[in-house]
């Protein structure tokens, strides 16, 4: 059983917040075992001038044009939590700032937060501290890198720089380690939007603190991939440069958009036999309608002979995708697709699979509709009906299920917060019954938190004993590569993976690469293709 709440200490200039802050207050406050037992207001009245004045505000002044031209609920809009917090006890202090920048509290306001006795401070006024502070929670003062500070070095290498992997991270300053270590991190999706992607980014970091004080109570005990990256300053005139590139982009986008250049088709190799050595010159290409794209191709057998491919089927003119099935064939005709499966909202990657008493199911990714769908084959392959919710108000993309030591195991994309990506974030629920909407979230959820290697992209497969998962990498661009994960430990307290192998584009006409299916001997995988 847990203990006493973990009490926390929120540092703040005012009442003030971002509103990416404000969600993570929130959800703190809204937890069962953490609290907020005192808010500091740290001022400064003789704070340094910062010398990226001027490229802090280039970056305010265009993520702010973007964000209204493209209607975007942004993370850095302002929200007062005065209310919020109305019931806290509010120490006004102010800050010295030595000649390294670094601030530093007086001794009379140190034993004031004492008296309190916080586990943990959490420092939402984007500067550092020295000196006593860390030494008065026993878990020390947390802090984001970046803090949400468009003028941060990280954020300019990372966006500006076309560094594909940014990190943000959450990093834990005490007297051993007053450069701070990271607690826990996450791997970040980038978009042609400047001001998604940071949206994107602060909007997931909002839970970083109540998961990882979730973590420092006991419940989670989960491994991290933990990387750090020296940054690496930028000019304004490269910054200058950066933005006009940017809204160049954006013109084009909002309003010289042409028709499709690239189309999803689908290669197949019917008699894949070593499933980790990825040579495609023998794959069959099939080729959709130049009116639609065919992506999410999920192969399925009844005999092991005659193969069905289910799909992703988008019509460009509709805007919206449903569920279609092929047989698979070797003549270069492209065969005929049946409509399976259609809603009134988009439906993709139908996920089809058998349990241990043979019956045979699909649950098409529903994330319009917030639901984890499940359906039942009545008459292979074209007859499905609807069984059940397996998670109701969820947004969860390309779920895949196993069935693995008497367990179901459900792994699926989850956006973290409203504005986050769904790119992002791996998520396991297990349960030892499919028919039920009682699956019990993994303790360690997110298991990654990794744009690289998180989404899910095929049905996990074994080889020699091994168990393989297909992840998306979407650092580069929306399903550019498909990694391969040995999935290493896999229990109800653990989870444990490590790349082994990958899928990155192989021609010059192919842009990304983004499902891979296997059943027995044959293996799928569908490819963006450049038309024009």
């Amino acid at each position: 059983m847990r203990g006493k709440k973990i009490r926390v200490a929120i540092l703040m200039s005012n009442n003030k917040v971002q509103s990416w802050q404000y969600l993570m207050l929130q959800q703190i406050i809204d937890s069962v075992f953490a609290e907020i037992v005192l808010v500091i207001h740290s001022r400064n009245n003789d704070r340094p001038r910062k010398k990226s004045f001027f490229s802090a505000f280039l970056l305010r002044t265009y993520t702010a044009l973007e964000s209204n031209l493209t209607r975007q609920k942004p993370a850095f809009g302002y929200a007062d939590a005065s209310m919020l917090l109305k019931q806290v006890p509010v120490l006004n202090t102010i800050s010295i700032t030595e000649n390294d920048d670094l601030q530093q509290l007086v001794f009379e306001d140190i034993l004031k937060i004492k008296a309190h006795e916080p586990s943990v401070l959490i420092n939402l006024t984007g500067y550092r501290f020295k000196g006593e502070i860390l030494k008065v929670a026993e878990h020390g003062l947390w802090a984001y890198d970046p803090p949400g500070d468009f003028r941060h070095s990280v954020f300019r290498n990372a966006l500006i720089n076309n560094n594909p992997d940014w990190a943000i991270t959450l990093k834990k300053y005490d007297f051993q380690s007053p450069e701070g270590v990271v607690l826990y991190e996450s791997f970040s999706a980038k978009n042609i939007l400047l001001s998604k992607t940071i949206n994107w980014q602060y909007w997931k970091a909002a839970s970083f603190v109540l998961r990882e004080l979730n973590q420092t109570g006991g419940v989670r005990n989960c491994h991290k991939s933990l990387e750090n990256r020296p940054a690496v300053a930028t000019s304004s005139g490269s910054i200058m440069l950066f933005l006009a590139k940017q809204f160049f982009l954006l013109l084009q986008k909002k309003f010289f958009r042409m028709g499709p250049t690239e189309q999803w088709a689908f290669y197949f190799n019917p008699a894949n036999t070593a499933l980790l050595n990825f040579d495609f010159l023998n794959y069959h290409k099939i080729q959709p309608p130049s009116d639609r794209f065919w992506a999410d191709p999920c192969v399925f057998s009844l005999d092991n002979r005659n193969h069905y491919v289910f799909f992703e089927e988008y019509i460009y003119a509709k805007k919206k995708a449903h569920i279609s099935v092929l047989h698979l064939n070797k003549n270069n005709k492209t065969p005929e697709a049946i409509r399976v499966l259609e809603k009134d909202y988009h439906l993709s990657y139908p996920f089809v699979f058998s349990d241990k008493d043979d019956n045979i199911y699909m649950i098409p990714e529903s994330s319009a509709n917030n639901s984890i769908d499940l359906y039942k084959c009545e008459s292979f392959p074209g007859k499905w009906e609807f069984v059940m919710n397996l998670i109701n108000n969820v947004h969860a993309v390309d779920t895949t299920v196993h069935f693995i030591d008497n367990m179901y195991w459900m792994f699926t994309g989850i956006r973290a917060n409203p504005g986050a990506s769904d790119w992002d974030e791996l998520c396991i629920f297990f349960s030892d019954k499919l028919l039920t909407s009682e699956w019990h979230a993994h303790p360690c959820n997110p298991v990654v938190s990794d744009v690289r290697k998180a989404r899910p992209a095929g049905n996990i497969f074994s080889q020699n004993g091994k168990f393989y998962r297909p992840s998306q990498d979407c650092s580069k661009t929306y399903g550019y590569a498909i990694n391969i994960n040995e999935i290493v430990t896999l229990s109800v307290t653990e989870y444990i993976e490590k790349k082994v192998g990958s899928i990155e584009p192989w021609r010059n006409d192919i842009s990304a690469v983004h499902s891979y299916f296997t059943f027995g001997d044959v293996s799928v995988v569908d490819a963006r293709i450049k038309t024009m």
